[in-house]
């Protein structure tokens, strides 16, 4: 132990639990000499208590004392849930193996025999502190790696209820032979499939604008087009919606007021006359079969699932909205 260095020990909460004052303050003095936190007393009443308090890493236990015994103490802490998995090591002047088996038996993991020698009780702490730590490291991997795999069960059951969900909207689709109908299942369903607050959608016309066409909510909104392109020629590509239909790609966007790349003065402009607060958005292209652009999707403001706040708009469900919007150009351009 001597060839030991200081850096290399690991240091301890350790709670000594001894009658005989001489035993404490000996102990104590062994123990704080190489960086561990001590701290002792003398009775099992008082021990329950100090644990209860502040669990420390490890208990040197007496077994020999009034009142309440070593036994009994290890006994109360190995039936509680909070105190059962911290280490107790007996401090004895009993030797027969008979007291040693039921010390184990109550769930203790050592003995030191009396009279104490500072190497030996210094070697065992120091051996069941890196198994202390050595198995709460290991629990808290076996938590993360529950807490993952529950995660990634609840991911697996919402892609599968998103791919149903897909799968009857992509035939509800196909069925429809009313416009507005079609356009209003095209939309609604898409929000359903986001968990997105509202959305917007888009038609192109033959002008090459974009003609607003439907909305989720009741928000009064003007009816208006967005030219894809200027009276030079060149392309309109400030806005969210103009690019997406020029590129055919989607757009998402964590954070619309502190997004620099568009001009989002139509998201501010409709926030302040109507009270509403634009937070996340998503626009995505309407293009069947790799084809021309025939119209744009805007969703604002996803929701969390569980708490209904805003979030950003996550890119793994682009897979599962994408195949969406296939669905919803096809049938639009077969109508």
């Amino acid at each position: 132990m001597n060839n030991v260095s200081l850096s290399d020990l690991i240091q301890g909460n350790i709670l000594v639990v001894d009658d005989v004052p001489a035993n404490l303050t000996l102990l104590t003095g062994i123990l704080k000499e190489k960086g561990h936190r001590v701290r002792p007393v003398p009775s099992g009443k008082l021990a329950i208590i100090a644990v209860e308090h502040e669990p420390p890493d490890i208990i040197l236990l007496d077994i020999m004392m009034p009142v309440m015994d070593g036994y009994e103490i290890c006994r109360h802490l190995k039936e509680n849930p909070k105190t059962r998995d911290i280490p107790v090591i007996f401090l004895t002047a009993k030797a027969e193996v008979e007291d040693e088996m039921k010390g184990f038996e109550l769930g203790a993991v050592d003995y030191i025999t009396k009279p104490i020698s500072p190497p030996v009780v210094l070697a065992r702490v120091q051996t069941h502190l890196r198994l202390k730590r050595m198995q709460d490291s290991l629990k808290d991997q076996n938590q993360f790696l529950d807490a993952a795999v529950q995660n990634r069960t609840k991911d697996l059951v919402a892609a599968q209820d998103k791919l149903e969900y897909l799968i009857q909207t992509g035939l509800e689709l196909g069925k429809e032979r009313d416009r507005i109908t079609l356009l209003r299942k095209i939309l609604f369903g898409s929000k359903t499939l986001l968990n997105c607050d509202a959305g917007t959608l888009y038609i192109m016309t033959e002008h090459k604008t974009l003609r607003f066409a439907q909305r989720t909510n009741s928000v009064e909104l003007p009816l208006f087009e967005l030219p894809l392109y200027d009276e030079t020629g060149a392309p309109v590509e400030r806005f969210m919606a103009t690019w997406c239909a020029l590129h055919n790609q989607p757009i998402i966007v964590d954070d619309v007021y502190s997004e620099t790349r568009f001009d989002i003065s139509g998201a501010k402009k409709m926030d302040a006359e109507s009270g509403y607060r634009t937070v996340s958005m998503l626009t995505v292209p309407l293009s069947p079969r790799e084809g021309e652009v025939i119209g744009v999707m805007q969703f604002l403001n996803a929701l969390d699932p569980e708490t209904g706040k805003v979030i950003p708009f996550r890119p793994e469900l682009l897979r599962f909205f994408t195949a969406m919007a296939a669905q919803a150009s096809v049938a639009l351009h077969n109508f």
